[in-house]
């Protein structure tokens, strides 16, 4: 689904974002990528979704180089237009698209059902919570049928138990729909639950320090386990030993 090859970027102020990146992500795989702040994590996520130029190296989706901005990604703020009620805001693809009423209707109400939306379909942004707020912009790129998905620090600020439940939300939304999605996080724990595949990246210009297979990845299970555990402590005596970063 994604291939990553010796891909660099500096900013034109001349900050060296990205030194040599190279990684590969299987359809249907999950990747979290977890590294100290500023080391060039959403560079990378927004060079993959073809929002900034590659400058040097190659960067392949479904086999293409061709990337035009395309791609959907869930960002920290959620993006929703405060102006429009969730119905608009998870339609808000699709009517941009054209796609008739009936269509529109017919996509929306099983994706708004099962992320338990159906009763706020007329409420506005400014009367959810925040936990809300982000199953309606995980709603309204479902609503697109994406076979990919990028995220840039979803969950980052919710409080704990609102995370670990949009963690789960989001895994099995994986499973059931088979979406290939790329995380961007701050939290060990989070990418140790989320991440089938977890890149650790060193400081800016980021490098792939350390890439872990991590195979129990969205069970609902897993974060008891001494799996989790193990896989936990080792990112972060990698992140602390390699660069000294605190979480």
């Amino acid at each position: 689904m994604i291939r990553v090859q010796n891909l660099k970027f500096t900013y034109p102020e001349g900050v060296e974002a990205l030194g040599d990146i190279s990684f590969s992500v299987k359809k249907g795989e999950s990747c979290a990528i977890i590294g100290p702040s500023g080391c060039g994590k959403t560079t990378l996520l927004y060079l993959i979704a073809g929002l900034l130029p590659i400058q040097d190296g190659v960067i392949q989706v479904n086999g293409t180089t061709t990337t035009r901005g395309n791609i959907p990604m869930i960002l920290q703020d959620y993006g929703l237009f405060p102006w429009k009620t969730v119905w608009e805001n998870v339609a808000m693809g699709l009517i941009l698209k054209h796609s008739p009423h009936a269509e529109i209707k017919q996509r929306l109400e099983p994706i708004l059902e099962e992320l338990g939306l159906t009763p706020f379909t007329n409420f506005y942004p400014s009367q959810l919570s925040g936990g809300q707020r982000q199953r309606v912009a995980i709603a309204r790129v479902l609503a697109m049928n994406p076979s990919l998905i990028l995220m840039d620090e979803p969950f980052s600020s919710l409080d704990a138990m609102t995370r670990e439940h949009l963690q789960q939300l989001l895994a099995n939304i994986w499973k059931r729909h088979n979406i290939t999605f790329i995380i961007v996080t701050h939290s060990i724990e989070e990418a140790t639950f989320l991440g089938k595949k977890i890149l650790v990246l060193t400081q800016r210009p980021a490098r792939i320090q350390a890439e872990v297979e991590n195979l129990h990845a969205g069970d609902p299970a897993y974060r008891s386990s001494k799996a989790f555990f193990e896989i936990s402590s080792r990112l972060r005596e990698t992140l602390f030993a390699t660069q000294g970063v605190q979480e």
